[in-house]
Protein backbone atom coordinates (compact mmCIF):
# COMPACT_ATOMS: atom_id res chain seq x y z
CA UNK A 1 0.00 0.00 0.00
CA UNK A 2 2.97 2.25 0.86
CA UNK A 3 4.44 1.52 -2.73
CA UNK A 4 0.81 2.49 -4.42
CA UNK A 5 0.92 6.07 -2.23
CA UNK A 6 4.40 6.84 -3.18
CA UNK A 7 3.74 6.48 -6.89
CA UNK A 8 0.99 8.31 -6.89
CA UNK A 9 -2.36 7.02 -5.51
CA UNK A 10 -2.91 9.28 -3.01
CA UNK A 11 -6.52 7.53 -2.59
CA UNK A 12 -4.90 5.00 -0.56
CA UNK A 13 -3.49 6.96 2.55
CA UNK A 14 -6.28 7.50 4.74
CA UNK A 15 -6.42 3.60 4.57
CA UNK A 16 -2.83 3.52 5.50
CA UNK A 17 -3.21 5.57 8.28
CA UNK A 18 -6.44 3.42 9.64
CA UNK A 19 -4.03 0.32 9.38
CA UNK A 20 -1.09 1.91 11.16
CA UNK A 21 -4.10 3.29 13.85
CA UNK A 22 -5.14 -0.60 13.89
CA UNK A 23 -1.34 -1.68 14.62
CA UNK A 24 -1.24 0.82 17.48
CA UNK A 25 -3.86 -0.05 19.26
CA UNK A 26 -3.76 -3.56 19.49
CA UNK A 27 -1.31 -3.18 22.47
CA UNK A 28 -2.31 -0.37 24.25
CA UNK A 29 -3.37 -1.73 27.56
CA UNK A 30 -6.32 1.22 27.65
CA UNK A 31 -7.86 -0.87 24.65
CA UNK A 32 -7.71 -3.93 25.95
CA UNK A 33 -9.31 -5.93 28.66
CA UNK A 34 -7.33 -7.89 31.08
CA UNK A 35 -9.10 -11.20 30.51
CA UNK A 36 -8.81 -13.42 27.65
CA UNK A 37 -12.64 -14.74 26.33
CA UNK A 38 -11.72 -18.02 27.90
CA UNK A 39 -11.51 -16.43 30.86
CA UNK A 40 -7.84 -17.24 31.10
CA UNK A 41 -5.98 -13.64 32.33
CA UNK A 42 -4.08 -11.69 29.43
CA UNK A 43 -4.45 -9.49 26.49
CA UNK A 44 -7.86 -10.06 25.91
CA UNK A 45 -9.93 -8.69 23.52
CA UNK A 46 -10.86 -4.71 23.03
CA UNK A 47 -12.07 -3.23 25.38
CA UNK A 48 -15.88 -1.82 24.32
CA UNK A 49 -14.96 1.37 24.31
CA UNK A 50 -11.98 0.66 22.05
CA UNK A 51 -14.50 -0.90 19.61
CA UNK A 52 -16.64 1.78 19.52
CA UNK A 53 -14.41 3.73 18.21
CA UNK A 54 -12.42 1.76 15.94
CA UNK A 55 -15.91 1.36 14.17
CA UNK A 56 -16.85 5.16 14.36
CA UNK A 57 -13.38 5.70 12.76
CA UNK A 58 -13.84 3.35 9.94
CA UNK A 59 -17.22 4.83 9.52
CA UNK A 60 -15.22 8.38 9.83
CA UNK A 61 -13.04 6.58 7.35
CA UNK A 62 -15.75 4.98 4.66
CA UNK A 63 -17.37 8.65 4.53
CA UNK A 64 -13.82 10.42 3.33
CA UNK A 65 -13.07 8.11 0.61
CA UNK A 66 -16.71 7.95 -0.15
CA UNK A 67 -16.11 3.36 -0.45
CA UNK A 68 -18.19 0.84 1.27
CA UNK A 69 -15.80 -0.29 4.15
CA UNK A 70 -18.57 -2.20 6.02
CA UNK A 71 -21.81 -3.93 4.52
CA UNK A 72 -24.97 -3.48 6.33
CA UNK A 73 -24.88 -7.71 7.43
CA UNK A 74 -21.77 -6.87 9.17
CA UNK A 75 -23.00 -3.89 11.35
CA UNK A 76 -25.89 -5.90 12.39
CA UNK A 77 -23.83 -8.50 12.96
CA UNK A 78 -21.81 -5.94 15.17
CA UNK A 79 -25.31 -4.94 16.71
CA UNK A 80 -26.25 -8.42 17.78
CA UNK A 81 -22.80 -9.43 19.15
CA UNK A 82 -22.87 -5.82 21.48
CA UNK A 83 -26.44 -6.26 22.53
CA UNK A 84 -25.54 -10.11 23.84
CA UNK A 85 -23.15 -7.99 25.43
CA UNK A 86 -25.49 -6.21 27.10
CA UNK A 87 -25.07 -2.88 25.21
CA UNK A 88 -27.90 -0.83 23.88
CA UNK A 89 -29.08 -2.53 20.59
CA UNK A 90 -29.23 0.90 19.29
CA UNK A 91 -25.29 1.57 19.30
CA UNK A 92 -24.05 0.73 16.00
CA UNK A 93 -26.96 2.78 14.66
CA UNK A 94 -26.45 5.91 17.46
CA UNK A 95 -22.20 5.74 15.82
CA UNK A 96 -23.67 5.76 12.62
CA UNK A 97 -25.37 9.35 13.54
CA UNK A 98 -22.63 10.59 14.40
CA UNK A 99 -20.76 10.11 11.61
CA UNK A 100 -23.18 10.72 9.06
CA UNK A 101 -25.07 13.50 10.51
CA UNK A 102 -28.34 11.66 9.90
CA UNK A 103 -31.75 11.90 11.94
CA UNK A 104 -31.77 7.91 11.34
CA UNK A 105 -30.36 5.04 9.17
CA UNK A 106 -32.99 4.08 8.03
CA UNK A 107 -34.71 7.50 6.74
CA UNK A 108 -34.85 7.29 2.70
CA UNK A 109 -32.80 4.44 2.96
CA UNK A 110 -32.09 0.83 3.91
CA UNK A 111 -30.92 0.73 7.46
CA UNK A 112 -27.24 -0.59 6.78
CA UNK A 113 -27.09 -1.87 10.39
CA UNK A 114 -30.53 -4.20 9.95
CA UNK A 115 -30.64 -7.61 9.03
CA UNK A 116 -33.47 -9.07 6.37
CA UNK A 117 -35.03 -10.42 9.60
CA UNK A 118 -35.10 -6.91 11.67
CA UNK A 119 -36.38 -4.82 7.86
CA UNK A 120 -39.56 -7.05 8.11
CA UNK A 121 -40.16 -6.99 11.80
CA UNK A 122 -39.37 -3.00 11.73
CA UNK A 123 -41.70 -2.73 8.51
CA UNK A 124 -44.61 -4.54 10.17
CA UNK A 125 -44.20 -2.85 13.60
CA UNK A 126 -44.92 0.59 11.39
CA UNK A 127 -47.68 -0.98 9.94
CA UNK A 128 -49.45 -2.47 13.24
CA UNK A 129 -47.78 0.69 15.32
CA UNK A 130 -45.76 -0.90 17.21
CA UNK A 131 -42.37 -0.08 19.36
CA UNK A 132 -39.54 -1.85 16.86
CA UNK A 133 -37.16 -1.48 19.24
CA UNK A 134 -39.35 -3.21 22.17
CA UNK A 135 -40.05 -6.02 19.66
CA UNK A 136 -36.14 -6.29 18.47
CA UNK A 137 -35.64 -6.35 22.43
CA UNK A 138 -38.47 -9.13 23.41
CA UNK A 139 -36.76 -11.28 20.41
CA UNK A 140 -33.26 -11.11 21.65
CA UNK A 141 -34.95 -12.56 25.06
CA UNK A 142 -36.49 -15.58 23.33
CA UNK A 143 -33.45 -16.25 21.03
CA UNK A 144 -31.07 -16.08 24.47
CA UNK A 145 -33.45 -18.24 26.64
CA UNK A 146 -35.04 -19.94 24.21
CA UNK A 147 -32.57 -22.96 24.43
CA UNK A 148 -32.72 -23.50 27.92
CA UNK A 149 -34.91 -25.73 29.59
CA UNK A 150 -35.07 -23.50 32.75
CA UNK A 151 -36.01 -20.04 31.49
CA UNK A 152 -36.16 -18.39 35.00
CA UNK A 153 -36.11 -14.45 34.97
CA UNK A 154 -37.60 -14.07 31.01
CA UNK A 155 -40.86 -13.41 32.09
CA UNK A 156 -39.61 -10.57 34.09
CA UNK A 157 -36.94 -9.25 31.34
CA UNK A 158 -39.86 -9.37 28.82
CA UNK A 159 -42.09 -7.24 31.13
CA UNK A 160 -39.29 -4.49 32.04
CA UNK A 161 -39.01 -4.94 27.97
CA UNK A 162 -42.58 -3.62 27.57
CA UNK A 163 -42.48 -0.88 30.38
CA UNK A 164 -39.45 1.05 28.95
CA UNK A 165 -41.45 0.93 25.60
CA UNK A 166 -44.65 2.35 27.09
CA UNK A 167 -45.52 5.72 25.78
CA UNK A 168 -48.17 7.83 28.46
Amino acid sequence: MESLIDSGEEKFKPLLEFRDYLRDIRDQEWARMNVRKNGQSGKGPFTHEARHDLLKRLLQLQKEINETLIHGDELAAIQEIWALEGQSVDLVENIWRQVYEEESMAEGKENPALSKEDLLLEEVCKEYGVSFEMMRRLRELEEEYGSLRRRHGLPELMREAVKQNITV
